[in-house]
């Protein structure tokens, strides 16, 4: 999957993810805001979209009730 994002959009994602918000709490330290400045700093321009890709992968399946 491709998207254009700039690099706020990209890290609200990040802030939207399952595992960010367990890393804060088996840690008690949020590790977005340096993640953040680091993204911020790489990005050319913060209002300038830019490809994002990942892979989407899907898990499909028959299902067949019993009588």
């Amino acid at each position: 999957m491709t998207a254009h994002w700039n690099v706020d959009r990209l890290i609200g994602m990040l802030d939207s993810w399952s595992a960010t918000h367990r890393a804060r709490a088996q840690t008690g330290h949020d590790p977005l805001p340096a993640t953040a400045t680091r993204l911020r700093s790489a990005w050319p321009n913060h209002n300038l979209t830019l490809p994002v890709e990942w892979p989407l992968k899907v898990h499909a399946f028959r299902f067949t009730p019993s009588p």
